[in-house]
């Protein structure tokens, strides 16, 4: 079964005082690349729509010949909802489409695929993880 994987990249970074959180450096990896990473070795995964700012897409299509799964680099708009829409319009239509939040970089494979089991048994699906005090 083809899946799409939609990575949401386009956000503005807000309550960080950074100019894009999505592309800071951490170990020499822009941050959405750890989540990229993972989209593109999971087996399941067809093929990787990202969605980015006018700010930051240079950035992120500088890496695009480094994963051979990206289908497209697409502008988002002012708000997640006109983002994740820009992203369905222009991705790949596949039986099973994934939504990511790049800013988010500990996902990991064990997460997609039962994202994609659950999604097949159940039509749909958004996964939860538990969270401990701190």
């Amino acid at each position: 079964m083809k899946t799409t994987a939609i990575l949401l990249a386009g956000g503005k970074s807000e309550r960080i005082s950074v100019n894009d959180k999505t592309t800071m450096l951490i170990n020499n990896k822009m941050i959405f690349e750890y989540s990229l990473k993972q989209f593109q070795s999971n087996k399941h995964i067809t093929n990787i729509t990202i969605v980015c700012s006018d700010k930051n897409k240079y950035l992120i299509e500088s890496v695009k010949e480094n994963y051979n799964k990206i289908n497209t680099v697409i502008l988002g708009g002012e708000s997640r909802l006109i983002s994740v829409f820009n992203g369905f319009s222009d991705s790949i239509k596949t039986e099973i489409t994934l939504v990511h939040d790049a800013a988010r970089p500990l996902i990991n494979e064990r997460l997609i695929t039962e994202s994609i089991k659950y999604a097949k048994k159940y039509k749909s699906g958004i996964p939860v993880i538990n969270q401990s005090a701190t």
